[in-house]
Formats: structure tokens, sequence, C-alpha cells
């Protein structure tokens, strides 16, 4: 197997598109022991070498199979054991390409690749760029998610047209690739964009990245509408945290219970202004996979949209965590509502509606909570430094919880000031011998009701800002 060619022998710099770290990897990886637990994994970028304990070859009785160019291993982790499949052969080489494609598994429209491509390291698995086409291997996935993006059809998405599913899980997928880095379709990175108009002090310049990131984002998601929109799952979302919780041994609890409005559908699960590109002025977005982060910390449920303006407000703290503007002009306030406003223009209206973003019910708060701890837990599992805006922003959540149970008292007022009128009206109209109400008690009465509703309004304004 030799995944890694690229055909330069040089240390390659990538981004990690989930925890925003950069990582040097070096084709010269050197010989493995035979005794190594991770069976010679340890150095690949994708390799959660912390939270690993043992990759061991599939029993041959336990039905496991693999498709055509692929060894199937299983890798052990803390909490469970995964199914793993690694390229048996050259990823540059044509004619294991044309095997690959003669498998069972093989869906949409496979293009010709017969040229030589070129073999770079990614943090999900292997990228393969042929001339036309860039194509993720991915030797961990859960559940096929990056074939469903693909499927979408959605105009702002770099996803896949073609692939190989087994078991249900994505090997190959197979896009136009917007992000080359050679070739004909590359386009300019919306991070590096926003960091150069940050350091420069351009302040329009720099909002008007985060909107148009923010349109494209709810462009995405006013498709993935119409392809799937369930009820609040409220108990899996939380068990999830919980899991995330204890896995990462974080002091932070928080369960909430969503509206109505806060759907669960199709999200993209890796987003960031790392993984958004402008080509001729338009924002597509790209990393449409699951891979090994989706496999690490698997759901069962469909997620709500502002989970993903979750994912793009962490991703905008650790981009103004790095860069400043010079007069500090550019505030992370400014940005992150440039970039709601632009996804409310273009997102479902119900998905962004008070009820939607009550950060007491949970609202994007509770999921930027959720994307934090999500961090958290993929630092650890890679072995890699925790960011200090994660530790802050976590520091944070006993006091922001406080405030918020300090906030119901509001709303527990507000009940009791709706609750009496109509006891009183009971009273009066049904039990014997009551009295007559008077105009004072009419009165007071309409004075409790406006009572509540101001005290309700209070409780409403006391939740944290959507953006």
């Amino acid at each position: 197997m030799n995944p890694r060619k690229d055909g330069s022998g040089r240390a390659l710099l990538h981004t990690h598109p989930r925890m925003g770290v950069e990582e040097a990897v070096n084709d010269d990886l050197g010989d493995n022991s035979a005794a190594d637990p991770h069976d010679g994994l340890s150095d690949e970028m994708w390799f959660p070498k912390v939270a690993v304990t043992k990759v061991t070859d599939s029993n041959a009785n336990s039905n496991t199979e693999s498709p055509t160019g692929f060894l199937a291993k299983t890798m052990h982790v803390r909490w469970d054991s995964l199914p793993l499949y690694l390229p048996d052969g050259d990823l540059a080489d044509p004619e294991w390409w044309a095997n690959v494609r003669q498998n069972e598994g093989c869906w949409g429209k496979w293009p010709e690749l017969a040229d030589i491509p070129s073999v770079f390291p990614s943090p999900v698995g292997w990228s393969v760029e042929f001339a036309d086409w860039l194509v993720d291997v991915l030797p961990l996935d859960e559940k096929g998610h990056g074939r469903r993006l693909g499927e979408l059809g959605c105009e702002v998405l770099d996803g896949a047209v073609a692939g190989l599913q087994w078991q249900g899980c994505d090997l190959i997928l197979i896009r136009p690739g917007l992000g080359k880095s050679g070739g004909g379709q590359a386009g300019t990175n919306a991070f590096e964009l926003l960091v150069n108009a940050i350091e420069a002090g351009e302040k329009d310049a720099a909002i008007g990245v985060c909107k148009a990131v923010g349109q494209a984002l709810g462009m995405f998601h006013s498709s993935a509408s119409e392809a799937k929109a369930t009820p609040p799952d409220e108990r899996r979302w939380n068990a999830r945290t919980q899991v995330l919780e204890k896995r990462t041994r974080s002091a932070t609890v928080w369960r909430a219970a969503h509206s109505d409005d806060t759907q669960g559908t199709i999200t993209h699960g890796n987003f960031g202004f790392r993984v958004v590109w402008f080509q001729d002025d338009e924002a597509y977005i790209e990393a449409c996979v699951g891979g090994v982060y989706h496999a690490l910390a698997p759901s069962n449920a469909y997620f709500p949209a502002v989970r993903d303006v979750a994912a793009g407000y962490a991703s905008l703290t650790s981009i103004c965590a790095k860069a400043s503007s010079p007069d500090s002009s550019v505030t992370l306030t400014d940005l992150r509502r440039a970039f709601f406003d632009g996804w409310c223009s273009t997102a479902p209206k119900r998905w962004h509606s008070a009820q939607a973003l009550d950060t007491n019910r949970g609202g994007v708060t509770y999921w930027e909570y959720e994307q934090m701890i999500e961090h958290r837990f993929y630092h650890q599992a890679f072995g890699s430094d925790e960011p200090a805006f994660v530790t802050r922003f976590l520091s944070g959540i006993s006091g922001m919880q406080n405030r918020m149970y300090q906030a119901r008292t509001l709303a527990v007022g507000g009940l009791i000031c709706f609750a009496i009128p109509p006891a009183a009206a009971f009273y009066w109209l049904f039990y014997p011998g009551s009295p007559s109400p008077t105009l004072s008690d009419i009165g007071a009465m309409g004075v409790l009701v406006l009572c509540g509703f101001a005290l309700r309004r209070l409780y409403t304004a006391s939740g944290a800002s959507p953006h």
C-alpha cells in the first residue's frame, strides 16, 4: 500500500477541517514494528492515536468482508470497535482504480480516472487529485453521510457525484473539487479571505465574506429542508451530548428542551470557514464527508440546521483568536452578526424563528456548547492541545446557566400572573355564595395579565443573543 505518495517526498502541511489545527505530516514514516498495536498507522493524519487501543485484522468468521482493493481491519477505541478499510494497493495506480470500480457498492456515474493522480494525506483519509476530479478515500465512516450530501444535488455543495459505499460506509467519494490545489477549478478559501481582511482592518470586506458564507449555508439548508425535516429529537440530541461530556470528563452539563421549530434535517456536519471556497464570486461548501469524525462520535438522529450555524460561530471564534485588526475595528460580534444575517436571508424561516433561537430552550447557544465539547473530544482523541477559545467558552458555561436558572423565576412569575385571573373568574362565576367582582377586582385581574406579559417578555429577553 502506498497511499501517501505525492511525488515530492516533502513534508505536507494540511489543515484539520474539524479542529482548525495545522499538522505537518512527513512522507517518510519509517519502519513500523510488527508488534505495533496501531499496525503502523500512528503517523497518519486521520488516525486518532490517543483514542485507539489497537488495530487488528478482521476475524474471518465474523462475516466481515472487504471490497476489491481494500483490506478489512478493526480499529478498537476505548469505547467501541470500528470497521476499518485500508487501500490494498497504490492509489496512484490507474489499474487499482479500474479494479475498484468493479465493486457492487459503486454508485453514481463514475468518470474516467485513467491519468496518473497525485495523492495527499488528509484529515479524513487520503485525497487523490486527478486532472478533473478530486477523490476522497475514507478508511473510516459511519453511515454514508458523504453520499447523502452528494445526492441532495445542492448547487452550493461540492458534493460527491459518484463513489463506493460498503455496508453503509463511504469508502470513496468522487467530486469536482472546487478547492483543488492545482488544476482548473481552484478557488479562494473563505478562511484566508477573512483572515486577510481582518488583519488589514477592512471591516466591510470581512463582513461581506461572513455574509456570503452565511447565505451559502442557508441555501444548503433550504435544499436539505426539502429532502428531510423531522420533529425535534431532544432525547437523542441530549444523550449524544451526555456521551461527549462523559468521554471528555468535562465538568459541564447541559440538557435542552428544544422547540417544535428546531427540526432535524440533513446537516453538513463538518462546517467551518475553512471548507468554504469562492469561485467567480460564488461561495461553495466542500468537505461533504462523514469519515473518522462521524465514526468516532456517531449519531442515529438528524440534527437541526442551527448546529451548522453554531459550527460557523466556532470557526469564527477560532479565526478571531488568531487574527486581529490593527485598530480593533473588526470585532467577533460584527462577524457573527453578518454570518447570522446572511444565513437567515436564505434559510427556511421556521428554522430561525424566535422559538427555534430561544436560548432558554436550547437555541444556537446550546449547539455552540455541543460543538465546543465535540472540539474537546476530537482534540483528546487525536492527542492535540485544546485551543484556548474552547477552554474559555466551556469555562463560562456554568455562569451562563446560572443566569438562565435565575431568569426562570421570571417565567414562573409570569405563569402565576396568568393563572390567577381565570381562577378568580371561575370562583366568581361558579362557586356558591361568591361575591360579585367589583371594578377594582376586575382592574386588578387586568394588571396581573399585563404583569404576566411583561415578565414573559423579560424572560425571553434574558436569553443569549442568537449571534
